[in-house]
């Protein structure tokens, strides 16, 4: 039997819309080759910076280890000295800062010892404190038959060395605890005086237990002492004069100025003698 040979066929060309779905991809196998391009060459420039930028890194860390070695001691500067307007003209600038102070001792009831402390005030009173401690005051009340009050006995010791009776006068002011206060009219300004804390018997005798300090109560007039520095010169009276009106000049009337003459003259007289 013969062989039959297939017919040719022509080779049809497709044709496609346009506006189809297969017309658009070519378009975008383009663009995705553009956009590609481009981020290769955007790949590059990044590698060509990042190499000076790593080096650049190195150096910086090779620096630092440097810097951060520690560094040998050195002597301290010495401090400066503020004065007291710089101090307070800083202090401005400066909220004020809160000081903790420790807490406060609390102050013994007594301590212990037979002691009596006078002070003088002003001419006419005088302020004391004592402490007697309770075996004193019992040994003291037995010497006196276990009967008598505690007293202040006050001494005007003025111009005497006293020796416990030689003073020129006393008087007694009668107190109650054996630790105390009192103030006491001393009656007799410009005199020394000194004050015995005693026990006084219903019979009259006084028993010292502790004697006070010396104390001279102040005057109550004006000093009879008088200092002959601030006595004036001849050039500076004169200068006082013309100031006054002495030579004409001025406001000062005539017997004021006569006055001033006087009183200045009277001084200068007294120094050159």
């Amino acid at each position: 039997m013969k062989k039959v040979k297939p017919k040719k066929t022509k080779k049809v060309k497709k044709t496609v819309k346009p506006g189809s779905s297969r017309a658009v991809k070519p378009k975008a196998k383009k663009k995705v080759k553009k956009v590609a391009k481009k981020v290769v060459k955007k790949v590059k420039k990044a590698k060509k910076i990042a190499g000076p930028k790593a080096k650049v890194k190195r150096v910086s860390r090779k620096v630092t280890k440097k810097v951060t070695k520690p560094i040998p001691a050195l002597l301290p500067a010495p401090k400066r000295v503020y004065t007291p307007e710089e101090m307070v003209e800083e202090s401005k600038y400066f909220e004020p800062v809160e000081v903790r102070y420790p807490p406060k001792e609390k102050i013994p009831g007594e301590y212990r010892e037979d002691k009596i402390v006078v002070m003088a005030r002003d001419p006419d009173w005088a302020f004391t404190y004592w402490e007697v401690t309770s075996e004193t005051l019992k040994s003291a009340r037995e010497r006196a038959g276990h009967e008598g009050n505690l007293t202040l006995r006050v001494y005007d010791i003025t111009g005497i060395d006293f020796d416990g009776k030689n003073a020129l006068s006393s008087f007694d002011v009668g107190v109650y605890g054996r630790i105390g206060s009192w103030y006491i009219e001393l009656r007799r300004p410009d005199h020394t005086y000194c004050v015995d804390l005693g026990v006084l018997t219903p019979q009259g005798s006084f028993i010292t237990i502790v004697r006070s300090n010396v104390i001279t109560a102040p005057r109550d007039r004006v000093s009879e002492i008088t200092d002959e520095r601030f006595m004036i010169m001849e050039e500076e009276f004169q200068e006082i004069f013309a100031l006054s009106g002495g030579y004409g000049f001025g406001l000062s009337s005539p017997e004021l100025r006569e006055i001033i003459k006087k009183r200045f003259a009277a001084g200068i007289s007294s120094l050159k003698k």
